[in-house]
C-alpha cells in the first residue's frame, strides 16, 4: 500500500499542474524552475564524474538521486534533455537560448560519461526522431556518429558497450542475470496473466536482482495484461497530447514543448526496456509535470482558436472600420 501510495503521487502531479497553471506565463515559469533544478543536477553529476572516472566506480555516481544509481540518472537526463533540445530548436535568438544550450551540452556530457548502454540507445532514438521532425540536416551527422561510434565515443564508453559480450561472444554476467530474471518473470506471468501477483510484490519473492530490470516484464508479472494495457494507454495519451500541441499550438515554444514530450515518450519506452524508469518519483515527476503543462497549453490553444473573431463594422459609405 505504501508503494502504491507513492506511485499515485505521480498522476496527482499531473492534475495539480493542469488545474493550477492556467496561463502561458506560468507554464514557462514552471519550465524555468525545472531547468534550474537540472542545472544543479548537472553540476553535481559533472563533479562526481570527475571524481569517479573509472568504470568500476561508476556506481558511486548518483547526481542528486541518493537512492538511485547511474543508470537511472542517465535515463532522467536523456529523457528530459530531448525536451530541452526541442524547445531550443523553436526558440528565437536571445540570451536565454544560449543558457539553454549550455544546459543541454552539460546534460549530454553527463549522459556520455555515465556509461549507461540503455541511455545511449534511448538518446540515439530520441535525437533521430527530433531531427526527423524539426531539423533533418542534422540526421546525416547523427547517422555518421552512430556508424562510427567506436571513433566518436570516449574509450571507456566503447569499453562499456563492448562489455555486453565477453571474449567468446557469450553475454556478460549482468546481461545474463537479467535474461534469467526475465525468463522467471514470464513464467510467473503465465500463472497470473490477467491481473498479476500484485503491485510491488516481485521483489519480495527472493529472486536474483530483486527486480525484473524491465518495466514491461515487471508490469506483466505484477499487474498482468490489464496493467500493461493501462500503462500503454497512458503512454499513448501523453504522445497524442504532445503531438497535438506540436501540430496545433498557437506559438513556437508551445510547439517545441509538444514535440519534446512526444519524443520523450519514445525515449522513455527505450529506457524502460533496461530497467524500471517509470515507477520512481524522482525519475517520473518531471514527466507528469510536463504532461500537465502540455495539456494546459492544448486547452489554451483550443480556446484561442475557438474564440469568435471581432467583426469589422461597415460605414454607410461601405468602408470598413
Amino acid at each position: 500500500v505504501q508503494d502504491w501510495k507513492n506511485f499515485c503521487l505521480l498522476p496527482l502531479l499531473f492534475f495539480l499542474t493542469l488545474n493550477n497553471i492556467t496561463d502561458k506565463k506560468w507554464v514557462w515559469r514552471v519550465l524555468g524552475v525545472m531547468c534550474f533544478a537540472m542545472v544543479i543536477i548537472a553540476y553535481y553529476t559533472v563533479c562526481q564524474v570527475s571524481m569517479f572516472s573509472a568504470l568500476v566506480s561508476r556506481e558511486k555516481i548518483t547526481g542528486t538521486f541518493v537512492f538511485l544509481g547511474p543508470n537511472e540518472l542517465a535515463a532522467f537526463l536523456n529523457q528530459y534533455t530531448v525536451v530541452l533540445i526541442s524547445v531550443y530548436f523553436f526558440m528565437k535568438r536571445n540570451p536565454i537560448k544560449l543558457i539553454l544550450l549550455g544546459l543541454i551540452c552539460a546534460n549530454l556530457y553527463c549522459v556520455v560519461f555515465l556509461y549507461s548502454r540503455g541511455a545511449y540507445a534511448g538518446l540515439a532514438i530520441g535525437m533521430f526522431l527530433l531531427f526527423l521532425f524539426k531539423n533533418r540536416k542534422l540526421l546525416l551527422p547523427l547517422i555518421l556518429g552512430l556508424l562510427l561510434w567506436q571513433v566518436v565515443l570516449p574509450e571507456k564508453a566503447i569499453e562499456r558497450i563492448k562489455s555486453t559480450r565477453a571474449e567468446y561472444g557469450e553475454l556478460d554476467e549482468s546481461s545474463e542475470r537479467r535474461l534469467m530474471v526475465w525468463q522467471k518473470g514470464l513464467e510467473i506471468f503465465k500463472e497470473n496473466a490477467v491481473v498479476g501477483i500484485g503491485f510491488g510484490v516481485f521483489r519480495t519473492l527472493g529472486y536474483d536482482l530483486e527486480d525484473t530490470h524491465n518495466i514491461y516484464v515487471k508490469i506483466l508479472v505484477e499487474q498482468g495484461l490489464v496493467g500493461l494495457l493501462i500503462f500503454l494507454l497512458v503512454i499513448f495519451a501523453f504522445m497524442a497530447d504532445g503531438f497535438r500541441l506540436y501540430q496545433k499550438g498557437d506559438d513556437d515554444l508551445s510547439k517545441g514543448l509538444g514535440l519534446g514530450l512526444f519524443v520523450c515518450m519514445f525515449v522513455l519506452l527505450v529506457n524502460n526496456f533496461f530497467g524500471d524508469r517509470w515507477s520512481y518519483f524522482e525519475l517520473s515527476g518531471y514527466l507528469w509535470i510536463l504532461a500537465g503543462l502540455v495539456a494546459r497549453l492544448n486547452i489554451i490553444s483550443r480556446e484561442s482558436n475557438s474564440s469568435p473573431q471581432p467583426r469589422l463594422k461597415t460605414s454607410p459609405r461601405g468602408k470598413k472600420y
